[in-house]
């Protein structure tokens, strides 16, 4: 046989046995394929990251074992939960591209509710001021939140959302030199029993605006839509790869399946794009399970506030948290929060819609610009 054709045939061959999950993943790029699961390293200690199923491979048809084992969050029971069964189909049978991250630590927090102690209502619409006044108060969320342990001592041990990612501006009017900040996520803990923790995942939706010096009519303005998680008190981490925009439908649902480990899954519904990420808790810090929330948040930065964006209204459907016991609990038994600035006054509140809607709406100096 001639020596250049045997060395092509020997090529092929070693080449064949290579399998797709043996490649080296590039970050920020679809992720490798393997017909068994395949854990990866990502570049932050505390992640890794699962290959993406071969063809034929259904999550739909998974058992439960294999779905954590893929990276998959755990199946609501469609018998006992048939509502939230059916979010959890749409979402893993829209998760088609599965992206391996590339983690960025950022400089901002999403920390545990920065309780109020009352809430000024003068000046607030009457619409306001219903939503309002049976709301807990914080200083840096607004949405709903579950403190409810089930009475046989169940605890929270996943929860998620679909909503819709919201246009980032700044109030109309002003041009602040700076950047505006606001956050929607999913979360376990930051109330209650688990108040010194916070295992989240959602997007951000940041504006900027600076006067332009060259003399021009128009400002510089910029926005920033990202996808992220944050194990708290550890800073929020970006998932850099997966692309998001306003208006897209996105999915979230975090999930502890011991006190020290987690998982982050986020699927952007319209693209097909998503990501799975299993994190090993910061030092010293457990999930407690003893919240669950959906929350529109204004971030801090350096242990400070920032200022919230003029987001106008975002819609949250599909909530739901999930007890140790299976059992399902939405926004219709929880508790309204509403965030406040530092004149006690209402900047963003939320609206009961059905059970397991939500639409959370700002208001106030975050969308009039400092009174």
């Amino acid at each position: 046989m001639d020596r250049t054709v045997l060395m092509t045939s020997v090529l092929v061959l070693t080449l064949s046995r290579v399998g797709p999950a043996q490649i080296s993943p590039v970050p920020g790029t679809n992720s490798p394929i393997a017909p068994t699961p395949v854990t990866f390293s990502t570049n932050l200690p505390e992640a890794t990251t699962t290959a993406a199923p071969a063809a034929g491979l259904n999550p739909l048809t998974m058992s439960a074992s294999d779905l954590a084992a893929w990276g998959y969050p755990p199946e609501p029971d469609p018998n006992a939960a048939p509502q939230a069964n059916a979010v959890w189909v749409q979402a893993v049978t829209a998760a088609q591209t599965r992206i391996f991250p590339w983690l960025v630590r950022a400089n901002r927090t999403h920390g545990p509710t920065l309780a109020s102690q009352s809430v000024d209502l003068s000046n607030s619409t009457p619409v306001v001021a219903s939503a309002v006044n049976s709301a807990l108060g914080s200083y840096n969320w607004s949405g709903y939140l579950n403190t409810n342990p089930n009475p046989n001592g169940a605890l929270f041990t996943s929860v998620f959302a679909q909503y819709v990612v919201p246009r980032a501006q700044q109030a109309p009017g002003t041009c602040t030199g700076g950047w505006d900040y606001s956050s929607t996520w999913v979360g376990l803990d930051g109330a209650g029993a688990g108040a010194n923790d916070v295992l989240q995942a959602g997007t951000y939706a940041d504006a900027y605006c600076a006067p332009d010096n060259d003399g021009n009519a128009s400002n510089n303005t910029a926005t920033n839509y990202s996808a992220w998680y944050e194990w708290y008190p550890v800073n929020a981490t970006v998932i850099a790869g997966l692309t998001v925009k306003p208006g897209d439908n996105i999915f979230v649902e975090v999930w502890s399946t011991s006190t020290t480990t987690g998982n982050v899954f986020v699927v952007d519904l319209n693209t097909q794009q998503y990501v799975s990420v299993n994190l090993t808790a910061p030092a010293g810090v457990q999930v407690a399970g003893g919240s669950a929330e959906w929350i529109t948040e204004c971030p801090s930065i350096s242990g400070s506030l920032t200022t919230l964006t003029n987001y106008t209204s975002e819609y949250l459907s599909g909530a739901f948290a999930v007890d140790s016991n299976g059992a399902t609990y939405a926004p219709a038994v929880s508790t309204p929060i509403v965030m406040v600035d530092q004149n006690m006054k209402p900047i963003s509140y939320p609206t009961l819609l059905g059970t397991n809607a939500i639409q959370i709406q700002n208001t106030g100096s975050s969308m009039t610009g400092p009174q």
